[in-house]
């Protein structure tokens, strides 16, 4: 008798307590709902993306690749040419950046074709 109150109780706490987990989409994924890419800049969004992602490797010290992404002109150049959307976005072709870790992700990268298709403008 003993047994089958235990297996009672076990079942009756395991039903209650189940019922109470729910799912929050944003604690599931904090930033899935920040991505806001309705005013994309250089000086806002592009700039501080860059030097936080790229920079590391790709200055006016140790350009890695002979590849400076320090200040506008050297950002645009790789915009004009189609490598910073190529790298970042890892298509075919490109070498995947940033190297050695994980793709941007996807708002980032959509972002910066956003900038791109805007005319990568200095604003």
């Amino acid at each position: 008798m003993k047994q089958l109150i235990f297996i009672a109780t076990f079942f009756a706490a395991t039903f209650a307590l189940s019922s109470c987990y729910y799912d929050v989409e944003e604690q599931l994924y904090p930033n899935a709902l920040a991505c806001d890419n309705s005013n994309v800049t250089f000086a806002l969004t592009i700039q501080p993306l860059i030097v936080s992602k790229c920079q590391g490797c790709h200055n006016n010290g140790t350009a890695s690749g002979n590849i400076s992404l320090e200040g506008y002109d050297n950002v645009k150049a790789q915009a004009d040419n189609g490598k910073l959307i190529g790298t970042t976005s890892h298509a075919a072709g490109f070498s995947a950046m940033p190297k050695k870790e994980p793709k941007l992700p996807d708002c980032q990268v959509e972002a910066i074709q956003i900038w791109i298709t805007n005319g990568a403008l200095n604003d």
